[in-house]
């Protein structure tokens, strides 16, 4: 189905025998246009990573919510996934998953480029700012309502 946008411009063709020369000529410029302009974000969307399923969370982080012995609970992008380390990982820890296996996560520490492990929150500094704005207003709000 999403291939027949792709069909416009040899549907577009009869134009130059209907029409005269000058007029066509545009005319069909603007259908091969409109279908470029169309199957342009179509084919970079298809060309780019895979956004969903098991095979896109290969490399994301996470953490552990229970202790990874070798088996435990983690968190990644908000799911909780159960997964298998090579190494202890105490609950709390930074985590990359490296494989998945149907439901099972395997997971190992996810460590900083200069060699120490990454302590920073899984959300941006700004994210949480507004979360914890939004929990004060939330607040005060209950706090001046009683």
């Amino acid at each position: 189905m999403c291939h027949l946008i792709l069909v416009a411009p040899v549907l577009a063709l009869p134009v130059f025998w209907l029409l005269p020369f000058s007029v066509a000529l545009p005319a069909y410029g603007a259908v091969l246009l409109l279908t470029a302009l169309i199957a342009w974000p179509v084919v970079t969307a298809m060309r780019g990573p895979q956004l969903t399923g098991p095979e896109a969370i290969i490399g994301a982080r996470g953490e552990a919510l229970t202790e990874l012995s070798p088996h435990g609970l983690v968190r990644c992008q908000g799911e909780v996934w159960s997964a298998t380390a090579d190494e202890l990982i105490p609950p709390g820890e930074r985590i990359r998953v490296v494989a998945i296996d149907r439901l099972h996560a395997r997971v190992a520490r996810h460590a900083r480029t200069d060699g120490q492990m990454d302590r920073s929150p899984l959300r941006p500094r700004r994210q949480i700012k507004h979360l914890r704005t939004r929990d004060a207003k939330k607040k005060r709000n209950v706090e001046g309502g009683e």
